[in-house]
């Protein structure tokens, strides 16, 4: 893990990664401080297919309200419902940017999952 620890700083820039042979940072993070990061700024693009998202599932929440709406156009809306909520979480989940002048002032824990593997935490 130490070694794997050296090469991922040396790629990323932190100041520090440190390896915990657990999942959970918790205790290994008493004493320091987060820091929330912006998120990457949505597109035009982006925004303008939320409004249409948005727009659809309303349309959609009003439909299912139909006492009168078969079974199968139910489950179909339901469906589409589902699927429009995924996509609209999809854009909403935007990675944070770390400036380059903060990368030598943060670090991050590299732990060990419960199938054994070595996750960098994302959280600075």
């Amino acid at each position: 893990m130490e070694a794997e620890a050296t090469r991922i700083g040396d790629q990323t820039g932190l100041a520090w990664i440190r390896p915990i042979a657990t999942a959970y940072t918790y205790n290994a993070a008493a004493g320091l401080f987060r820091v929330t990061l912006p998120l990457l700024a949505l597109t035009h693009e982006q925004t303008e297919r939320l409004e249409v998202i948005d727009a659809r599932m309303a349309a959609i929440q009003s439909e299912l309200e139909d006492e009168e709406l078969a079974q199968d156009a139910y489950e179909a809306l339901d469906e589409e419902h589902d699927g429009l909520e995924e996509e609209r979480q999809t854009i909403h989940d935007r990675p944070a940017i770390l400036a380059n002048e903060l990368r030598p002032l943060v670090g991050a824990f590299l732990t060990l999952s419960p199938k054994g593997e070595l996750v960098l935490d994302g959280t600075y």
